[in-house]
């Protein structure tokens, strides 16, 4: 960015990061290290700012890093159910709650909020009867009960 401002000799006010910042999609996963990228464009622009002789702002577009974790959702299992092998977890939410996961396939985790252990399952975790073939998590351990409540996590690719 500064070689094109040096070089094109064009007079600007601002200069743009560039939009979304990166959020952890999995579990794990580190967050960004928002200092490090801020000391490099800060340091863009005040280079920039020198060869203009005049202050310029630094535009940036976080995308969904200010929101991404900003709520939960918190459901209740309805039903549990084995179809040989596979276990299923029915809950009230549904894809108008959150949507990604079947439009997208991204990843939720999900964590349960349950008052009481119970068995681990291999399970899948499925929206409730309104929304038929949608899953909020294909395949993950789960303790799954009826009643009790679990929450996907925010934003996960």
């Amino acid at each position: 960015m500064v070689r094109q401002v040096l070089e094109f000799g064009q007079d600007l006010q601002a200069i743009s990061a560039g939009g979304g910042l990166s959020i952890p999609y999995q579990q794990g996963e580190e967050a960004v290290d928002t200092e490090h990228y801020y000391g490099l464009w800060n340091a863009a622009r005040e280079q920039i700012a020198r060869h203009l002789g005049h202050p310029v702002k630094l535009e940036i577009e976080p995308g969904r890093f200010l929101v991404a974790q900003a709520g939960v959702l918190i459901t209740q299992v309805r039903s549990v159910k084995q179809m040989g092998s596979r276990h299923f977890v029915l809950v009230d939410a549904g894809f108008n709650d959150l949507m990604r996961p079947a439009m997208y396939g991204s990843y939720h985790h999900i964590s349960a909020l349950a008052a009481t252990m119970v068995v681990l399952w291999n399970t899948r975790q499925r929206w409730k009867p309104s929304s038929p073939g949608r899953y909020v998590n294909r395949a993950m351990s789960l303790p799954s009960r009826k009643g009790e409540m679990s929450k996907p996590a925010p934003c996960r690719k």
